[in-house]
């Protein structure tokens, strides 16, 4: 009894001691949860923290610490210590103490100055750094177009960008047009249906693998009527320092349309477009040589491009009018000729000239020459023309031009490559021809007058797209230089709905009237004797030989009863004679 009185005093030391020792030791956690787990993102740093409880007795401390993962990955982070009075310590680390994202684990171990060691171990989680993605965005979106009734499909080009410098692709958003939208790429092509008529709204955005871009949209008028650009004339005047011009623009439009008008590359002077199709212009940089490039739009489409050309002179202290000289010439029907102006100016002047035909018809020119086209007129014409320095005008010279009858009467040869007199499949046809000489050259379909498009070592082609299915004759046209015409003619069909549902039966028959060799044959015959024709189903036939294969086997059972019908009855007709029998 005394002895369990003294091991339980001593087991009640002993425990005392131990939790006064418990007491003392050291706290090692993340310094910014004051607990043993943290989660960060990649790249960001953490810290550690360790002390010895404050009635320790330990007076400074040795620490180290190193992180690991399950994959292999290992660092010893650091090695120190205290300096004396300091029982705890601090620190923060950054990403290149772990390897990316992922679980780790700290090991903590700390040494006090009395020997005391303690180890604890910390759980770091480091999560993906996952970047906000930017959406596309779509850019120089074309947001109107024009087109006509000749006009079959138009085709742009979109664009976007991405801040993030991903993959684009594209895509349609709407899905019922009034015709067909396809898209390639950054290229969309729309062919409206061939009697609609009116504005079509196309609507695509951008996708790079994450996000879209906004929508963008593209309207597209066709009208119901052709529209002609306007047509823009290159212009030339001559005038003295500080003199002024005030003209019109010479653009002239088919449909007589209100026009607006752009000039650029006002590279000295002032032009200023006022009045509807008027424009003033003041030179500010003494003499030269000064163009301007303007054009016109009617509102659907923009005219050429045509030059203003502006020679403005010094102001001589004494000038004379330019001399210009009569001219004459021969030439045949149908020839071009380049005549060379003669003129004369004693200062030097540059020379503007005002030529006027016959007709009344006149222009301005700086050239010194002119061509002139005789086409089929016969006879004696007469040209004016007329110098201007600037200050004076010249006398005005008279150009007389002999046409003579011409000289080659052989017309051109035609030589149809396509089309062929053949029925045709498809709509779309190539109308190519080969000519022995120059010639200008057309072909006329239903009336409607084409020209060639290309053209290569004496042969010109064409193709024309969505004829009818019906017959045509297409006439070929070649015109030389002496007026002599010649034509050529052949006759084609086309049928590409007739072809094409051939080409369905043809391959419907491939696809269902497949059966051995030997029991076709004994098909098709057999259905041919009794009046069936050979486009009968396989299984038709197939049940048709059935039958008929039990009516023989049922004849032939049928034949064999009968047969032995008749040898029973014969057995039963016989007369039974007795053997004689002696007594």
């Amino acid at each position: 009894m005394k002895t369990k009185f003294l091991f339980a005093i001593f087991f009640a030391i002993f425990i005392t001691t131990f939790v006064q020792a418990s007491s003392v030791g050291v706290t090692i956690y993340f310094d910014s949860t004051i607990e043993n787990s943290l989660e960060i993102i990649d790249g960001d740093s953490f810290g550690v923290m360790a002390s010895f409880n404050k009635n320790s007795n330990v007076q400074s401390m040795s620490y180290s610490l190193s992180i690991y993962n399950d994959q292999s990955f290992s660092n010893d982070i650091v090695f120190g210590s205290t300096p004396e009075n300091h029982v705890s310590f601090s620190d923060t680390y950054n990403s290149e103490f772990y390897n990316g994202p992922g679980a780790y684990t700290i090991e903590a171990i700390v040494v006090g100055s009395d020997g005391d060691l303690e180890s604890k171990t910390l759980n770091l989680i480091v999560l993906p750094n996952i970047q906000e993605n930017s959406a596309p965005v779509m850019i120089n979106v074309v947001p109107y177009i024009t087109i006509y009734p000749a006009v079959v499909s138009t085709s742009f080009e979109i664009e976007a960008t991405d801040a993030d410098n991903d993959d684009l692709t594209y895509e349609l958003v709407q899905t019922e047009t009034n015709g067909t939208v396809k898209i390639k790429g950054n290229k969309i092509t729309y062919i409206p249906n061939a009697n609609f008529f009116g504005i079509e709204t196309i609507k695509y955005r951008a996708f790079d693998g994450t996000d879209y871009s906004e929508i963008a949209t593209t309207k597209i008028e066709r009208k119901d009527y052709a529209n002609y650009a306007p047509v823009a004339k290159d212009m030339h005047f001559l005038i003295q320092e500080d003199e002024e011009i005030a003209a019109p623009f010479l653009v002239n439009d088919a449909d007589d349309t209100d026009l607006t008008y752009y000039v650029r590359d006002a590279n000295s002077g002032t032009i200023i477009i006022y009045h509807e199709n008027l424009f003033r212009y003041n030179p500010s940089n003494g003499p030269g040589t000064f163009t301007y490039e303007y054009w016109a739009n009617d509102g659907e489409e923009d005219s050429n491009h045509a030059t203003i050309t502006i020679i403005v002179n010094e102001i001589p202290e004494e000038n004379t009018a330019p001399v210009v000289n009569n001219l004459e010439l021969t030439m045949y029907q149908f020839e071009q000729v380049e005549i060379e102006l003669d003129s004369y100016d004693a200062e030097g002047d540059q020379l503007i000239y005002t030529i006027t035909m016959e007709s009344g018809w006149e222009r301005n020119t700086t050239d010194e020459t002119i061509t002139y086209s005789s086409g089929n007129a016969l006879g004696t014409y007469t040209i004016t023309y007329q110098a201007f320095d600037g200050e004076f005008f010249s006398n005005i010279g008279t150009i007389t031009i002999n046409v003579l009858e011409a000289l080659d009467t052989t017309a051109p040869e035609i030589t149809i490559i396509s089309p062929e007199a053949k029925e045709y499949k498809d709509n779309d046809v190539l109308f190519k021809i080969e000519v022995n000489e120059d010639a200008d050259l057309w072909f006329v379909i239903d009336g409607t007058n084409y020209t060639f498009q290309n053209s290569a070592d004496g042969e010109y082609e064409r193709t024309i797209n969505n004829l009818q299915n019906k017959d045509y004759i297409v006439t070929f046209y070649a015109r030389d230089l002496s007026g002599n015409v010649a034509e050529k003619s052949v006759e084609f069909s086309v049928d590409q709905k007739k072809n094409r549902n051939n080409d369905e039966d043809e391959e419907n028959v491939l696809e269902n009237s497949y059966v051995p060799k030997d029991i076709t044959r004994r098909t098709i015959g057999l259905g041919a004797v009794i009046g069936f024709d050979n486009e009968m189903e396989e299984s038709e036939l197939n049940w048709l030989l059935l039958v008929l294969l039990l009516i023989l086997l049922i004849l032939f059972i049928l034949i064999l009863l009968i047969k032995k019908l008749r040898e029973n009855k014969s057995e039963k007709q016989k007369v039974y004679t007795p053997k004689e029998v002696y007594y």
